[in-house]
């Protein structure tokens, strides 16, 4: 059986006056139905430190939206019932921990993210078990809407005015160059990860993550303070009714 097409055809970010801004990612199913999945601003840069993105790669934007979008499909490997049937464990990505909220003392356990030894074997996992999810469910960008399957329901969702002939730019438009993946939002997250990985080892983690957490965290929020949330498409421009 084919996998299930999710066409996404745009990315939205919203401003908000307080809290993290969303990113939004707009997609409808071969069925017409749509769909808004939504995240933190900050979620990209988690996600490319993760699983070791290489932001100088042409098309390392489009890497972390691939994650990001069909790892939610993923079936929990920390769950007792998916451990036998998750795809990394039967090729053998099991290791040993001490010290994680989700398992017993020395249980041996499908390698996560917080669990692996390292960001290309966390890498390797998730991306293994990716390539599972797309047997089902498969996210491609639309280059072009067609105004019969969006025109009316995208007015509706994003206040539209109209929309030019049901025609788009690419649904990833500048986000592709203004992901907002810095070298310090990667370094933070990277030391949460290694951080995280301490913990489940039962080990101290290194000052230097530490003082990078603690450093970002003592940052004061130097947004301007907004009348209303505004929303920006990134692929598509609106004008809010």
């Amino acid at each position: 059986m084919p996998a299930q097409g999710r066409h996404v055809y745009n990315t939205l970010l919203t401003e908000r006056r307080s809290g993290p801004n969303i990113l939004e990612i707009h997609y409808t199913t071969d069925e017409g139905k749509n769909y808004i999945h939504g995240m933190p601003e900050s979620a990209p840069s988690h996600y490319a430190a993760a699983y070791g993105v290489d932001m100088g790669a042409s098309d390392a934007a489009d890497q972390i939206l691939d994650i990001i979008l069909h790892q939610h499909h993923i079936p929990d490997p920390t769950l007792p019932a998916n451990r036998e049937s998750d795809v990394a464990a039967k090729l053998g990505f099991k290791t040993r921990i001490v010290n994680h909220r989700e398992y017993m003392e020395n249980e041996e356990v499908p390698i996560t993210l917080y669990t692996a030894e390292s960001t290309a074997q966390a890498r390797e996992v998730h991306m293994l078990r990716i390539a599972e999810v797309k047997k089902k469910f498969l996210y491609v960008p639309f280059t072009e809407v067609p105004a019969k399957n969006l025109r009316s329901s995208a007015a509706q969702m994003f206040h539209m005015t109209e929309l030019e002939k049901g025609k788009v730019g690419h649904p990833y438009g500048e986000w592709r160059k203004n992901h907002g993946v810095t070298e310090e939002s990667l370094e933070y997250h990277q030391a949460y990860v290694e951080v995280m990985r301490a913990h489940a080892r039962g080990k101290q983690p290194a000052d230097k993550f530490l003082t990078r957490i603690s450093r970002r965290r003592e940052q004061p929020d130097t947004r301007p303070k907004q009348d209303a949330i505004v929303r920006q498409s990134l692929a598509i421009r609106i004008n809010p009714v």
